[in-house]
Protein backbone atom coordinates (compact mmCIF):
# COMPACT_ATOMS: atom_id res chain seq x y z
CA UNK A 1 0.00 0.00 0.00
CA UNK A 2 3.07 2.31 0.31
CA UNK A 3 3.17 2.10 -3.31
CA UNK A 4 -0.25 3.74 -4.01
CA UNK A 5 -0.64 7.18 -5.64
CA UNK A 6 -3.19 9.26 -4.96
CA UNK A 7 -3.67 11.13 -8.27
CA UNK A 8 -4.28 14.76 -8.57
CA UNK A 9 -8.11 15.48 -10.85
CA UNK A 10 -5.71 17.33 -12.77
CA UNK A 11 -3.12 15.25 -13.53
CA UNK A 12 -5.21 11.88 -14.16
CA UNK A 13 -6.71 14.14 -16.97
CA UNK A 14 -3.47 14.84 -18.60
CA UNK A 15 -2.29 11.39 -18.42
CA UNK A 16 -6.01 10.67 -20.26
CA UNK A 17 -4.91 12.73 -22.63
CA UNK A 18 -1.58 11.80 -22.97
CA UNK A 19 -2.54 8.19 -23.45
CA UNK A 20 -5.52 8.37 -25.72
CA UNK A 21 -3.46 6.53 -28.47
CA UNK A 22 -1.84 3.64 -26.25
CA UNK A 23 -4.81 1.60 -26.66
CA UNK A 24 -2.34 -0.79 -28.26
CA UNK A 25 0.47 -0.62 -25.77
CA UNK A 26 0.95 -4.68 -24.06
CA UNK A 27 0.25 -4.72 -19.94
CA UNK A 28 3.34 -5.51 -18.34
CA UNK A 29 3.36 -9.50 -17.14
CA UNK A 30 4.86 -10.36 -14.22
CA UNK A 31 6.62 -13.83 -14.12
CA UNK A 32 5.98 -15.75 -11.02
CA UNK A 33 8.68 -18.72 -11.40
CA UNK A 34 10.56 -17.70 -8.20
CA UNK A 35 9.72 -18.67 -5.15
CA UNK A 36 7.00 -16.51 -3.03
CA UNK A 37 7.82 -15.12 0.29
CA UNK A 38 5.23 -16.12 3.80
CA UNK A 39 4.64 -13.27 5.46
CA UNK A 40 4.12 -14.55 8.66
CA UNK A 41 2.67 -11.05 10.86
CA UNK A 42 1.88 -7.53 10.69
CA UNK A 43 5.56 -6.96 12.24
CA UNK A 44 6.94 -8.55 9.59
CA UNK A 45 5.06 -7.28 6.68
CA UNK A 46 6.02 -4.14 8.15
CA UNK A 47 10.09 -4.75 7.74
CA UNK A 48 9.33 -6.54 4.35
CA UNK A 49 8.07 -3.03 3.06
CA UNK A 50 11.31 -1.26 4.30
CA UNK A 51 13.92 -0.37 1.84
CA UNK A 52 14.47 1.23 -2.25
CA UNK A 53 12.03 -0.33 -4.75
CA UNK A 54 12.21 0.64 -7.94
CA UNK A 55 10.25 -0.30 -11.21
CA UNK A 56 7.50 0.78 -14.15
CA UNK A 57 3.21 1.26 -13.59
CA UNK A 58 0.82 0.01 -16.06
CA UNK A 59 -1.81 2.60 -15.75
CA UNK A 60 -5.38 1.45 -17.00
CA UNK A 61 -8.78 2.55 -17.09
CA UNK A 62 -12.00 0.76 -17.60
CA UNK A 63 -9.66 -2.15 -18.46
CA UNK A 64 -8.01 0.04 -21.42
CA UNK A 65 -4.36 0.22 -21.61
CA UNK A 66 -3.49 3.78 -21.34
CA UNK A 67 0.34 3.79 -20.42
CA UNK A 68 3.61 2.88 -18.90
CA UNK A 69 5.51 5.11 -16.62
CA UNK A 70 8.25 4.86 -13.96
CA UNK A 71 7.84 3.83 -10.43
CA UNK A 72 10.06 4.69 -7.20
CA UNK A 73 9.40 4.71 -3.31
CA UNK A 74 11.29 4.13 -0.54
CA UNK A 75 10.11 3.00 2.75
CA UNK A 76 12.19 4.46 5.98
CA UNK A 77 11.62 2.60 9.30
CA UNK A 78 11.31 4.85 12.18
CA UNK A 79 11.37 3.72 15.79
CA UNK A 80 10.71 0.41 16.65
CA UNK A 81 9.16 -2.83 18.01
CA UNK A 82 5.04 -1.91 18.69
CA UNK A 83 5.98 1.47 17.91
CA UNK A 84 7.85 0.75 14.64
CA UNK A 85 6.18 3.03 11.64
CA UNK A 86 7.04 2.61 8.14
CA UNK A 87 7.19 6.27 6.48
CA UNK A 88 7.19 6.09 2.29
CA UNK A 89 7.52 8.76 0.24
CA UNK A 90 7.39 8.04 -3.78
CA UNK A 91 7.51 9.21 -7.41
CA UNK A 92 5.80 8.02 -10.30
CA UNK A 93 6.50 9.54 -14.01
CA UNK A 94 4.53 9.16 -17.34
CA UNK A 95 5.82 11.36 -19.61
CA UNK A 96 6.16 14.93 -18.91
CA UNK A 97 3.57 14.53 -15.77
CA UNK A 98 4.33 13.42 -12.12
CA UNK A 99 2.92 12.88 -9.13
CA UNK A 100 4.21 12.08 -5.55
CA UNK A 101 3.38 9.96 -2.58
CA UNK A 102 3.42 9.85 0.92
CA UNK A 103 2.08 7.39 3.79
CA UNK A 104 3.18 6.20 7.19
CA UNK A 105 2.50 2.60 8.04
CA UNK A 106 1.81 1.28 11.10
CA UNK A 107 0.14 -1.71 13.36
CA UNK A 108 -3.07 -0.41 14.37
CA UNK A 109 -4.17 -0.74 18.21
CA UNK A 110 -5.90 -4.14 17.62
CA UNK A 111 -2.93 -5.64 15.74
CA UNK A 112 -4.27 -4.63 12.42
CA UNK A 113 -1.56 -3.91 9.36
CA UNK A 114 -2.87 0.13 8.74
CA UNK A 115 -1.56 2.60 5.79
CA UNK A 116 -2.38 6.18 6.49
CA UNK A 117 -2.26 7.98 2.81
CA UNK A 118 -1.45 11.41 2.98
CA UNK A 119 -2.53 13.45 -0.46
CA UNK A 120 -1.31 16.92 -1.07
CA UNK A 121 -3.74 19.07 0.81
CA UNK A 122 -2.54 16.93 4.09
CA UNK A 123 -6.01 15.08 3.93
CA UNK A 124 -5.54 11.45 5.35
CA UNK A 125 -7.06 8.27 3.69
CA UNK A 126 -6.85 4.92 6.04
CA UNK A 127 -6.28 1.31 4.61
CA UNK A 128 -6.50 -1.81 6.26
CA UNK A 129 -4.43 -4.66 5.25
CA UNK A 130 -5.19 -8.44 5.84
CA UNK A 131 -2.34 -10.63 5.08
CA UNK A 132 -2.40 -13.97 3.39
CA UNK A 133 0.51 -16.13 2.17
CA UNK A 134 2.81 -13.75 0.54
CA UNK A 135 -0.13 -10.86 -0.36
CA UNK A 136 -1.15 -8.22 1.87
CA UNK A 137 -4.78 -7.24 0.94
CA UNK A 138 -5.48 -3.35 1.38
CA UNK A 139 -8.86 -1.86 1.78
CA UNK A 140 -10.06 1.44 2.79
CA UNK A 141 -11.58 2.18 6.33
CA UNK A 142 -14.74 3.47 4.54
CA UNK A 143 -14.85 0.71 2.14
CA UNK A 144 -19.13 1.81 1.84
CA UNK A 145 -18.15 5.04 0.38
CA UNK A 146 -15.73 4.15 -2.44
CA UNK A 147 -14.61 1.00 -4.29
CA UNK A 148 -10.33 0.98 -3.52
CA UNK A 149 -8.72 -2.23 -3.67
CA UNK A 150 -5.02 -3.29 -3.68
CA UNK A 151 -3.40 -6.12 -3.59
CA UNK A 152 0.64 -6.80 -2.60
CA UNK A 153 2.03 -9.89 -2.93
CA UNK A 154 6.24 -10.24 -2.52
CA UNK A 155 8.70 -13.22 -4.41
CA UNK A 156 12.00 -13.92 -4.24
CA UNK A 157 14.03 -13.64 -7.74
CA UNK A 158 17.59 -13.77 -8.88
CA UNK A 159 17.70 -10.07 -8.22
CA UNK A 160 16.80 -10.00 -4.55
CA UNK A 161 12.73 -8.88 -3.83
CA UNK A 162 9.69 -8.49 -6.06
CA UNK A 163 7.01 -6.42 -5.01
CA UNK A 164 3.63 -7.15 -7.42
CA UNK A 165 0.56 -4.62 -7.15
CA UNK A 166 -2.68 -4.96 -8.44
CA UNK A 167 -5.28 -1.81 -7.65
CA UNK A 168 -7.99 -1.15 -8.53
CA UNK A 169 -10.15 2.59 -7.43
CA UNK A 170 -13.44 3.95 -8.54
CA UNK A 171 -12.95 7.23 -9.99
CA UNK A 172 -15.61 9.94 -10.61
CA UNK A 173 -14.12 13.52 -12.15
CA UNK A 174 -15.20 15.53 -15.29
CA UNK A 175 -16.37 14.11 -18.33
CA UNK A 176 -14.28 10.93 -16.72
CA UNK A 177 -16.53 8.20 -14.47
CA UNK A 178 -15.00 4.55 -13.98
CA UNK A 179 -12.71 2.34 -12.45
CA UNK A 180 -8.47 3.22 -12.48
CA UNK A 181 -6.76 0.22 -12.21
CA UNK A 182 -2.92 -0.17 -12.03
CA UNK A 183 -0.27 -2.61 -12.52
CA UNK A 184 3.07 -2.13 -10.51
CA UNK A 185 6.01 -4.34 -10.80
CA UNK A 186 8.64 -3.18 -8.09
CA UNK A 187 12.36 -4.69 -7.40
CA UNK A 188 13.61 -3.90 -4.11
CA UNK A 189 17.06 -2.20 -4.55
CA UNK A 190 19.20 -2.33 -1.55
CA UNK A 191 19.71 -5.69 -0.25
CA UNK A 192 19.11 -9.73 -1.53
CA UNK A 193 18.49 -12.80 1.04
CA UNK A 194 17.83 -16.16 0.64
CA UNK A 195 14.76 -17.93 -1.02
CA UNK A 196 14.06 -19.69 2.28
CA UNK A 197 13.86 -16.72 4.72
CA UNK A 198 10.33 -15.38 5.62
CA UNK A 199 10.10 -11.60 6.14
CA UNK A 200 13.28 -9.79 5.86
CA UNK A 201 13.78 -6.20 7.52
CA UNK A 202 16.21 -3.67 6.80
CA UNK A 203 16.32 0.20 6.72
CA UNK A 204 17.21 3.20 8.50
CA UNK A 205 15.90 3.50 12.15
CA UNK A 206 15.04 6.53 13.78
CA UNK A 207 13.23 8.44 16.08
CA UNK A 208 9.40 7.37 16.44
CA UNK A 209 7.03 9.62 14.46
CA UNK A 210 4.91 11.93 16.56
Amino acid sequence: MGMRVLLRLGLFSAMLSCFAEAGAATMSVFSKAFPDLYIRDAAAALELYVGRWNGVQTLLFDGKVLGEGSFTQTCVARGDGPQMRVVSTGLITYGSESATSRSVMFIDKDGTLRTDVISEDGSVESYYGKIENNSIYWLPKNMFVTYDYQKDSFFVTEKGVDMYCDGLRYIDVPQKRGYLGTATVLTKMDGSFSRDDSAPGGGMMGSPIR
